[in-house]
């Protein structure tokens, strides 16, 4: 859960701000993300209740990407194995968001990988 529906989460918890290298490549460390449900007391989970839909989002990855020059990109990465991927409750997953984290060889600090190659627009 975000900081603001968790009041023990910190400020930014499981965010970062990541740069890529020279050839524009980038790599972090992250959790495996999980399915969580989206506040119920606004509007869109009032909404949902009242459709008797159900109030939870997909595992994701958020991403804001900006360079110099490109238009700036907000997207997800969605966990392909999630078994709310058909039935986000914000209909926000796309079959070219969906990534298959596998098993990674070789790092202590890491079980699973996934790749999502960005493309941005020029400005």
């Amino acid at each position: 859960l975000y900081e603001q529906q968790d009041p023990n989460q910190r400020d930014y918890n499981l965010r970062g701000i990541f740069h890529t290298d020279a050839d524009g490549n980038y790599a972090f460390y992250c959790l495996k993300p999980t399915p969580y449900p989206i506040p119920t007391d606004g509007p869109a989970g009032k909404l949902l209740v009242m459709m008797d839909r159900h109030v939870f989002r997909p595992a994701h990855i958020h991403l804001i990407v900006q360079a110099q020059g490109h238009k700036p990109l907000t997207t997800q990465i969605f966990d392909k194995d999630c078994k709310y991927l058909a039935n986000d409750s914000v209909f926000a997953v796309k079959d070219e968001l969906s990534v298959s984290f596998v098993p990674r060889e070789g790092d202590a600090q890491a079980a699973l990988e996934l790749e999502f190659n960005v493309t941005l627009a020029e400005a």
